[in-house]
C-alpha cells in the first residue's frame, strides 16, 4: 500500500538530486575557465 510517507522521501530525493545536478553543472561550466584548462592540460601532459 502506497502512503504519503512512502512517497514523500522520493520527492525529497529528486529535489536534492536536481539541486545537486545544478551545482555540478555550474562547477562544470566554471571549470572551462583558463586556469582550469591549463591545469587539465598539465595533468594530461604528465599522464602522456
Amino acid at each position: 500500500m502506497i502512503t504519503l510517507l512512502s512517497i514523500e522521501p522520493k520527492y525529497r530525493i529528486s529535489l536534492f538530486n536536481s539541486f545537486f545536478f545544478l551545482k555540478v553543472r555550474k562547477l562544470f561550466e566554471n571549470s572551462h575557465s583558463k586556469k582550469e584548462k591549463e591545469r587539465l592540460e598539465s595533468v594530461a601532459n604528465l599522464s602522456a
